[in-house]
């Protein structure tokens, strides 16, 4: 139709390329971690979140290890250079399908420029008489996620535990001080599997901390 305007939104579109001793990833792709808390590709039956990222990866695979670097951008402010938010993630993880049991590391560092800072924050204000710097964001973002799975399979339980800490510079400023990051979230899985039942039981428990208002750094964390 003339004058009538279209667009094409693309939530994944990846490519996978197997070789003997490892994996190519390359493209707007889900990222998985653990039971997911903070990293879900979003494939199982219940999950009602997705994380994915534009990126390109390398999996070295020798026996039950593998290794993941990983270069991603999670957002792009315009396409200029340096007005992304970046990421640096690697993922080591030890799987034994034999004896059920994974222990898996994952880090991951993510920076912004002022620009292109997506940290979450209502309202501004502006300097004092004295020249201090009121609220808001007020440079780019520098923050650290460090996580840990850890699964192992028992008769009758299966038992999965993912731990996430986070830390660094959010680029936020209230009242004249550097607002840093400093939260945590913990979730345990306890799968209870009995074959002669009609009934298996599955119990989740979860511990995350949320932000003290009277601290100046934000100790809140978000799960999926």
């Amino acid at each position: 139709e003339k004058n009538k305007s279209y667009s094409l939104q693309v939530s994944q579109l990846y490519a996978t390329i197997n070789q003997p001793y490892g994996t190519i990833l390359l493209g707007r792709a889900p990222l998985h971690f653990g039971l997911g808390i903070t990293h879900n590709a979003g494939i199982g039956p219940f999950d009602h979140w997705q994380d994915t990222y534009d990126l390109v990866s390398y999996k070295f695979i020798i026996g039950n290890f593998s290794f993941m670097p990983i270069i991603a951008k999670s957002y792009d402010y315009s396409v200029a250079q340096g007005r992304d938010v970046s990421n640096l993630i690697w993922h080591l993880d030890y799987n034994n399908p034999d004896t059920e049991s994974q222990i898996s590391l994952f880090h991951q560092t993510k920076t912004s420029s002022i620009e292109s800072n997506d940290t979450p924050y209502t309202g501004s204000t502006p300097a004092n008489s004295n020249g201090i710097p009121g609220s808001g964001i007020q440079g780019g973002s520098s923050i650290q996620q460090v996580g840990i799975f850890l699964s192992r399979g028992f008769e009758p339980v299966k038992i999965k535990f993912e731990a996430e800490f986070q830390s660094g510079n959010t680029g936020i400023v209230r009242n004249g001080e550097d607002v840093k990051a400093n939260g945590y979230g913990m979730v345990l899985d306890l799968d209870f599997v009995n074959p002669t039942s009609k009934f298996n039981w599955d119990l989740k428990l979860g511990l995350v901390s949320g932000d003290n208002p009277d601290t100046t750094n934000y100790e809140g964390f978000a799960l999926d």
